[in-house]
């Protein structure tokens, strides 16, 4: 079972979902996606998680300022000098040391390769770089338990939160069960190690038969990717972090149909060029705004429209209010514990998981007792 522009990834599969973006990195070869800040920041994660998990496989854990050296290593080689996306990765390690995995002791692997080929009338693993390798992906943690069951940890570094049945996560199944085909099944699971979540999600349990209808549908992406005659440019979740986004046909059409005539491309080089620049920059602002609108509306009357990987919807998520006959207690009460009370007329989610790290249980009590849940829903974009 030979294919021509494998071997095939979840990544690879879903740079598919564009086809114009497939050609020219896979068929023509012509450009390289060099990484976005946000991969090159999970690149630093999960290498630093990858040294960690090592040395309490070996029972020698490391201490922070080992952790440290290894971040410091990591973000060098990988140029994350952003401010945002370093306390990011110093954050998500600190959590890694106080949160790690249960069940250290079936580890088999930690940033495990597997490749597979299909080789007499069966799939056999082989090298990660076989010229003959169909499928392959990389396992952030792999174990296998006493009762042959497999399960797979994979690290999110992201915000949003999703269940681990994602395409992704039944590739890595399939994989895993042609590695090691005497296990029974396979279980997943997320670990969303972003510092102002980090937890492990439900874990997905994969059955023969799951793993069964896994392959069907690698298999008919593959074919689609090997077997494509045209290749338009399609808007998927990918599309901000795309290498070529600023050339991307659908974009210029865009470009073509409602920038003012003249409009500059490249540097700026004068005053009028940037009046100009600042033009288009209102023309797309506004343009973006009508259609957002538009989108909304629709989307409140009908329902959520999906692309690939992506979904505009209403999201209903939780947050807090402060009634007005408490904002005087709770204002003298933040005061009290070393925080700027303005800051927390209004409540996320998130912004109270920050704050209860700082308080102690009766603090948070306190605090509790003054503010009421609510549930608030907006229209944005999301992964699926």
């Amino acid at each position: 079972m030979q294919v021509k522009y494998g071997p095939y990834s979840p990544s690879r599969l879903e740079v598919a979902n564009c086809p114009h973006r497939f050609k020219l990195q896979y068929i023509d070869k012509s450009i390289e996606d060099e990484g976005s800040l946000a991969a090159r920041r999970g690149s630093v994660v999960h290498e630093t998680f990858e040294e960690i998990t090592k040395a309490w496989l070996i029972e020698k854990p490391l201490d922070w300022e080992q952790v440290r050296k290894i971040l410091t290593q990591k973000m060098t080689h990988y140029l994350v000098t952003d401010d945002s996306a370093q306390k990011v990765c110093i954050g998500a390690a600190k959590k890694y040391m106080e949160n790690p995995p249960l069940n250290l002791d079936t580890v088999l692997g930690t940033e495990e390769q597997i490749a597979v080929k299909w080789q007499d009338d069966k799939w056999v693993t082989c090298a990660w770089d076989d010229p003959d390798a169909y499928a392959r992906g990389k396992i952030d943690l792999l174990m296998i338990d006493d009762d042959n069951i497999a399960t797979i940890i994979d690290h999110k570094t992201q915000m949003f939160v999703e269940t681990a049945d994602t395409f992704q996560m039944g590739f890595y199944a399939w994989l895993v069960k042609q590695a090691y085909p005497y296990i029974e099944s396979v279980r997943t699971i997320l670990h969303f190690c972003h510092p102002d979540i980090n937890f492990y999600s439900k874990s997905v349990h994969w059955t023969q038969e799951d793993i069964d209808d896994n392959i069907e549908l690698i298999k008919t992406k593959i074919d689609i990717a090997e077997n494509m005659t045209e290749y338009p440019a399609e808007a998927n979740h990918h599309c901000k972090y795309c290498p070529i986004k600023l050339a991307c046909p659908r974009i210029q059409r865009l470009r073509r149909k409602r920038l003012p005539r003249g409009a500059i491309k490249g540097p700026i080089l004068s005053a009028q060029e940037a009046k100009k620049q600042a033009e288009v920059l209102t023309v797309l602002e506004e343009n973006s705004k009508e259609v957002k609108s538009s989108l909304k509306t629709f989307v409140e009357d009908i329902g959520a429209v999906q692309l690939p990987g992506l979904e505009y919807a209403l999201v209903t998520s939780d947050s807090y209010v402060v009634p007005l006959e408490n904002k005087k207690e709770l204002i003298e009460k933040l005061g009290e514990y070393g925080q700027n009370p303005y800051s927390f007329f209004e409540f996320s989610a998130t912004k109270l998981k920050k704050l209860w790290r700082t308080l102690d249980q009766k603090q948070i009590e306190e605090i509790s007792n003054l503010i009421e849940p609510k549930k608030s829903t907006s229209f944005r974009s999301r992964k699926i």
